[in-house]
C-alpha cells in the first residue's frame, strides 16, 4: 500500500483548518516541514515578495526560516523570537517598564504605547 503524498493544497487546507480553531497543537517537526514545504512553493514565495500589498506580517521571514528550531521539543523563546512576535491589539494599549541592572534609576518609569493602524502608516 503506497501513502500518498502530501500535496501543497493538502497542507494548505490542513493549515486553514488548524487556523480557525481556538485551540493550537503544538509545532511539531512534522508539520513544521509541511509548512516549510509550502514556503518554499513559487507562488507563495511571489505573494511574500508582494507582502506590503498584501498586509503580510513583516514577520513572516524570521518565522519560516526558524521553523525547525521552533518545532524542537523542548523550544525557549530567544529574545528575537519574542520581538519579533507580534499580536494584533485594538485600542490604544499602554506597558510600563523599568530599566534593570546598571542602568537602573531609582524611580524611572518608561512608557510604550501601541497604537493600530500606525506601524503600517510607517511602512508606506
Amino acid at each position: 500500500n503506497l501513502i500518498k503524498p502530501f500535496t501543497l493544497q493538502d497542507i494548505g487546507e490542513k493549515l486553514s483548518e488548524i487556523g480557525s480553531r481556538l485551540d493550537y497543537p503544538h509545532l511539531t517537526k512534522d508539520l513544521a516541514k509541511e509548512i516549510e514545504t509550502l514556503w518554499e512553493d513559487a507562488a507563495i514565495q511571489e505573494t511574500y515578495a508582494r507582502g506590503n500589498e498584501l498586509q503580510v506580517p513583516d514577520c513572516t521571514k524570521y518565522f519560516m526560516e526558524n521553523l525547525q528550531r521552533l518545532s524542537d521539543a523542548n523550544y525557549v523563546p530567544t529574545k528575537e523570537d519574542v520581538l519579533y512576535a507580534r499580536v494584533r491589539t485594538t485600542g490604544v494599549v499602554e506597558i510600563q517598564f523599568s530599566p534593570v541592572g546598571e542602568n537602573k534609576r531609582s524611580g524611572e518609569v518608561y512608557r510604550l504605547f501601541d497604537v493600530p493602524g500606525i506601524f503600517n502608516c510607517w511602512n508606506s
